[in-house]
């Protein structure tokens, strides 16, 4: 422990902003485990140890014009840094590319990629894809852990799960973005009776076409409400909606993790969700009463599906989240991260090994 209090580990985001728990959990679990862990910031740059990234999406997106210039010059930083400190970079692999980014070039992100010194992956499908789309990665030392759970940023005690009435109440939430594919949700909806299944979709979108498509395609069917703002939901407003829900579909196109899976399971609510990404790991261990998958496109008979299955297995108990839990990801990642610290990435140094614990 006193040598990991003298390691200033900075995390990008760490407890900055609301718009996601998930990163004020993963730095409090290294807290809890001896490190000083601090925001990151371009000024204190030389006086930090560890770099842990979670979304450096400036760095992988291959931005042109005034954003590109401001990411080389960043990366020119942590590489003097590097050079200068031996700073040691670790990247939280979340998604392959960032989400909704057109025209992506390829080899975008390499400059960064060749910076980093350990990768984080929140499951082993993850750590596969990741490899598969950057295969230099498979050199550098990587850690395989899960994505934690959110039962202890609840702002209320989760309620026990329902048992669904007429009609079944389906919630979509979170930041609507192309990549959920809500247009093909309401599609789907469209063709089922209003009184067997209602759909909320609740979040924030920055994009006023999709507003104005949701809207549209929405408008005929009084069993699907939208509630589209501007702003992020509030956590109580959110754990209010789930617990009046009876279930959470989340018809990803594409997905590596999802935070909203976990959370909604947090929540005692199961899901219906694209056998893709992390999803088919997450259903092995929390139980495939609670983690619904279809594979290939979401339609209208999948969902009829969902709603007889929750309506045939009326579930009296919480799902099993053992292996999301906290304290074992903290123990995993302290180790992995006093690890980096000590290992030598040099150009003399032998190919380094994986750090992945047996246990996961």
């Amino acid at each position: 422990m006193p040598l990991r209090a003298s390691l200033s580990v900075a995390i990008s985001p760490a407890f900055r902003g609301r718009s996601n728990a998930f990163t004020v959990l993963f730095a409090r679990a290294l807290l809890a485990n001896g490190f000083r862990v601090e925001e990151f910031s371009f000024r204190k740059l030389l006086s930090f140890r560890v770099v842990i990234f979670h979304w450096p999406n400036s760095f992988l997106s291959g931005s042109a014009g005034r954003r590109g210039l401001r990411s080389r010059l960043r990366l020119k930083l942590l590489e003097l840094a590097k050079l200068v400190t031996g700073l040691k970079i670790v990247w939280v692999a979340h998604n392959i590319h960032p989400h909704d980014v057109p025209n992506l070039q390829p080899g975008s992100g390499a400059d960064f990629l060749k910076l980093i010194n350990g990768v984080i992956y929140l499951s082993n499908s993850s750590r596969a894809e990741i490899l598969k789309h950057h295969p230099a990665l498979a050199a550098v030392p990587g850690l395989v852990t899960t994505h934690g759970h959110y039962r202890s940023s609840m702002a209320s005690p989760p309620t026990p799960p329902r048992s669904p009435g007429f009609p079944v109440r389906l919630l979509h939430f979170g930041q609507i973005r192309p990549y959920k594919n809500v247009e093909q949700l309401i599609w789907c909806m469209k063709e089922l009776p209003g009184d067997a299944v209602h759909l909320t979709v609740a979040g924030k979108v920055d994009d006023l076409d999709l507003i104005q498509r949701l809207r549209e395609l929405a408008s005929s069917a009084s069993h699907i409400e939208l509630d589209l703002r501007s702003e992020l939901l509030r956590d109580e407003e959110l754990e209010a909606m789930l617990d009046k829900s009876d279930a959470v579909i989340l018809p990803y196109r594409n997905v590596l993790n999802s935070g909203a899976a976990l959370f909604s399971l947090s929540r005692n609510r199961p899901i219906l969700a694209p056998s893709i990404g992390s999803l088919p790991e997450l259903r092995e261990t929390a139980g495939a009463d609670w983690v619904h998958l279809y594979k290939g496109d979401l339609t209208a008979d999948r969902i009829a599906a969902f709603v007889f299955a929750l309506r045939s297995e009326r579930l009296h108990h919480s799902p099993d989240l053992s292996a999301n839990d906290w304290v074992k990801i903290g123990r995993q990642l302290a180790g992995f991260v006093e690890a980096i610290v000590h290992h030598d990435r040099s150009p003399k140094a032998p190919p380094p090994t994986k750090l992945e614990p047996a246990d996961v």
